[in-house]
């Protein structure tokens, strides 16, 4: 074996020859691909910004994206990121709608004619030669070098506004963390403070019960001196056989009004002896934790957080149209630039993909610089299929390969991409379909395989079980087993763990049953206004499963008859549960159908061209398939049938293959309706489906169905709703500042009865948005909806049970916290610990700074939740 590239050689021989492999880790240094992705026109998450580091800094690297975790996204980033660090990407993938996913948003990051498509497809092909025309036509009318200075200096003002606007907001960041780590040093200072109080209290009874502290008095020099005092002290009581001389006695009491009239002790508690030194010593560090809360306290401002976040917030919004606008200004000034150099072999480019002719496209592209032509256009994209009728067979044309839906790409197909790359990113997830889904077929089996084996490598000491060891066989393997199979940390993993695809109800399931040993999803969709929609429902249709056919008849008519309600019948105008989803004429919801069985599928698939006209299936975007068919696509409302009786023979493995199973039940974005005959009593992945939505799965006799039936003359779809805390409760406030903040926020809403219909939660779960580890507190502690326009507000208590750390400081764990709450969609007010507590709860007394902080509390949540400003009350 020899292989030219030397990444495939550390990749393949290394691998199978038994040599130490060790792919670069350095290829960029770190800081200039975090400067590239400060400067992307699209907001990341920390492992979608993780994912596009390692994608430029290694030689190797591995995406892993769970179901509507931004894969397309992320990849979109890195292929961005390519303009600021002067590289080139070619992404390519068996899949076309991925493929199509990112060449759409980067052309609306870039504008036409940013991406070359390797396709087939003529028009596709025809829209690619008008787009490189137009760029032609550009550079050949420039007049002079004037015009493209003209547009250098338009990037380097965008560039320069984008420098500006970051260093402005990371300043207002670190303003963040310094006020917030004041914040979390007062309130410290403040408990610490207020328990010693207490224990201090319940030893020393002061007069009349109060307690005055001095925040002027010296207590450096009151320590200096005492320790001073108790040592003549005890060496008079012990010359004195424990009495003390009258003159010691007038000095210590002299000691003792002067230290009564500055630190307002108790002068009671000042007879000379060792117990009034004792107290004088804790009057003495009581006054200096004292001291130290108030010049804490002095050090917090209570307007600074509140306006910073504000501006803050302003910043980041200019920042990012600045950056959108930055790129696309790169881009132009780039590929016009470069036209001067390489317009010719673009030119001849063009000219090429007119063809179609395999010889003539190959006799035409000998006479193309190819690096020219990539170096004028770096971002390409394409089917692995297509990308020879494109790209001459040379080794490093391009800086990163990045491969999509990996699982589903066979070693073979991928090495000549590979070939033509530096580095490679390997995206898929190996929790959903592999290689026997693509419809891959070789048509051989595994001895032919062994033959063609010991055929080729027999003389370099690969032996063919090594291969099968190291994931390796054509037949059996895709490059995402193959990069799995490298358990030793050679190739980073990096998670993305943001779901945005579907609403919350129906991702709960994805995350727990197969992602919960990765610490779960981030479910970003989880905001009350979603809560409250019915998801998922089931229907159990009887019928026997035809052992001929392999269908099961009731299924498809029930089938049937849903879509014919949907598609002509336009029901989700007048069901609730699906009314409520937003669903109207003018958008409509795009439905799919996925069948366990092949054979049941394509029952459906005639059935369905039998009932439906060709518009009104492409009108509803109606697609049918099974689950290898619905990998990498997704729909409003989705179908399953199982194709099953309950009875009959049935294979655990092809229904219940946990990959098989979690991409079937993650393609509805809104609602997924179950249609089954029934359920047979060991298929315990289809049990556990229906049991997380609160569903039985005991299959009811033939007349409990037809009576079902008969009474749901007009179907409705109806079903599950997310268990969520519905109300305040009081038993969870976590501390007296929780139940002081409650107060106030009853008194809102009651303010508002009968203006507006408002609901108070608190401790609402939202770890499923958070993640596990995206901070110590993983709910949100109070949560206001306004349920008449669906508008929710967290509201964030900064007090006892908040300051939590996991490993980073607490400021960096707060804003990453915020961070994700913003990017799923709520909106968030913050109340702070100062504002409520000084010596004592502010509430109990008429502090006008509280009173204060509480009406712009009130008015923070009428705006937040959209409602009119008025009320009574400061409300």
């Amino acid at each position: 074996m020899d292989f030219e590239n030397s990444l495939l050689a550390k990749l393949f021989e290394g691998v199978l020859e038994g040599r130490s492999v060790e792919f670069k880790t350095d290829l960029l240094p770190v800081a200039e691909v975090q400067k590239a992705i400060a400067l992307l026109p699209i907001s990341l998450s920390s492992k979608q910004k993780q994912a596009v580091s390692r994608a430029w800094t290694h030689e190797v690297s591995y995406i892993q994206g769970p179901p509507g975790t931004g894969k397309s996204h992320t990849i979109t980033a890195i292929m961005l990121a390519a303009l600021f660090l002067k590289k080139r990407v070619l992404l390519v993938s068996h899949k076309k709608p991925a493929i199509d996913v990112v060449f759409d948003r980067l052309k609306e990051c870039l504008g036409e004619g940013s991406v070359i498509y390797a396709s087939n497809d003529v028009a596709q092909r025809q829209a690619m030669r008008g787009t490189l025309q137009s760029w032609l036509d550009r550079g050949d009318n420039l007049q002079s070098y004037a015009e493209l200075d003209a547009l250098r200096r338009v990037r380097s003002e965008y560039r320069g506004k984008v420098e500006q606007l970051k260093a402005e907001v990371e300043k207002l960041e670190g303003s963040i963390r310094s006020a917030l780590q004041r914040e979390r040093d007062f309130f410290h200072r403040q408990e610490r403070f207020h328990k010693n109080r207490t224990a201090y209290l319940t030893r020393f009874e002061t007069l009349g019960g109060d307690l005055n502290l001095s925040l002027s008095a010296d207590v450096d020099l009151a320590n200096a001196l005492l320790p001073e005092i108790e040592l003549q002290l005890g060496d008079e009581l012990h010359a004195n056989d424990g009495r003390m001389s009258r003159s010691e006695t007038l000095r210590l009491r002299r000691f003792f009004v002067g230290f009564a009239r500055h630190f307002f002790a108790d002068h009671k508690r000042l007879e000379p002896g060792l117990a009034a030194t004792n107290y004088v010593r804790e009057h003495l560090d009581l006054t200096c934790e004292f001291q130290s809360a108030s010049v804490a306290r002095s050090q917090v401002n209570p307007d600074f957080l509140r306006a910073t976040r504000t501006t803050l917030a302003k910043k980041q919004h200019q920042l990012e149209v600045q950056r959108a606008a930055l790129a696309k200004a790169h881009f132009e000034a780039h590929v016009v630039g470069k036209l001067r150099e390489t317009a010719d072999d673009v030119r001849k480019f063009a000219g090429m993909i007119r063809h179609a002719n395999p010889a003539l496209i190959a006799e035409k592209m000998e006479a193309i610089l190819f690096p020219k032509v990539i170096e004028t256009l770096p971002l390409w994209v394409g089917q692995m299929r297509h990308l020879g009728e494109f790209l001459p067979f040379d080794e490093d044309l391009f800086d990163l390969i990045i491969v999509d839906e990996a699982s589903q790409v066979n070693i073979a197909e991928i090495i000549p991409a590979f070939y033509r790359g530096k580095r490679i990113c390997v995206v898929g997830d190996d929790k959903q379909l592999g290689l026997n889904a693509a419809g891959v077929n070789f048509g051989f089996g595994g001895q032919f395989e062994e033959l063609i084996w010991h055929k080729h490598f027999n003389g370099s000491g690969a032996l063919y079980s090594q291969a099968g060891e190291h994931s390796l066989l054509v037949s059996k393997h895709s490059i995402l087993d193959f990069i799995c199979s490298m358990d030793d940390g050679k190739v980073p993993k990096t998670t993305l763990d943001e779901h945005f695809r579907s609403f919350p109800q129906l991702a709960s399931f994805t995350s727990e049953a197969f992602y919960k040993a990765d610490g779960g999803l981030r479910l970003m969709k989880e905001v009350p206004k979603n809560l409250s929609l019915e998801c998922f429902n089931s229907v159990e249709v009887g019928g026997v499963r035809d052992e001929k056919t392999k269908t099961v008849a009731n299924e498809i008519e029930e089938l049937l008859r849903w879509l014919t309600k949907l598609i002509r019948g336009r029901h989700y105008e007048h069901d609730p549960a699906l009314r409520a989803h937003g669903f109207t004429h003018e958008h409509p919801p795009t439905l799919g159908v996925i069948s366990f069985l092949t054979k049941q599928r394509d029952a459906i698939r005639e059935r369905v061209e039998e009932v439906f006209s060709p518009d009104e299936i492409r009108n509803s975007h109606l697609m049918i398939g099974t689950p290898e068919d619905f990998q990498g696509n997704e729909r409003d409302i989705i179908f399953i049938t199982l194709g099953l009786d309950g009875t009959s023979r049935w294979g655990k493995g092809h229904y219940e293959n946990p990959n098989r199973f979690n991409v079937a039940t993650s393609r509805a974005i809104h609602y997924t309706l179950l249609i089954y005959g029934g359920i047979p009593a060991n298929a315990r992945l289809i049990k556990s489906y229906l049991g997380h939505f609160g569903k039985s799965w005991r299959s009811r006799t033939p007349e409990e169905v037809a009576n079902a039936a008969s009474a749901n003359g007009t179907p409705r779809i109806g079903g599950y709703r997310w268990d969520w805390n519905r109300k305040l409760h009081r038993e969870l406030c976590e501390s007296e500042f929780e139940h002081r903040v409650a107060d106030v926020l009853e008194r809102f809403v009651e303010d508002h009865a009968g203006k507006a219909k408002l609901r108070l939660f608190n401790q609402v779960q939202a770890s499923r948005a958070l993640g596990v580890s995206s901070c110590g507190q993983k709910r949100l502690d109070f949560v206001v909806l306004n349920e008449g326009n669906g508008v929710s507000v967290a509201v964030e208590v900064d007090g006892r049970d908040h300051f939590t750390e996991d490993g980073r400081s607490y400021s960096e764990a707060h804003l990453e916290r915020v961070d994700v709450l913003r990017r799923a969609g709520w909106r968030i007010i913050h109340i702070p610990y100062y504002l409520w507590w000084r010596d004592g709860w502010l509430d109990d007394t008429a502090d006008p700074e509280f009173s204060r902080a509480v009406s712009e509390l009130f008015s923070d949540l009428r705006e937040a939740l959209e409602l009119p400003r008025k009320g009574r009350n400061g409300s």
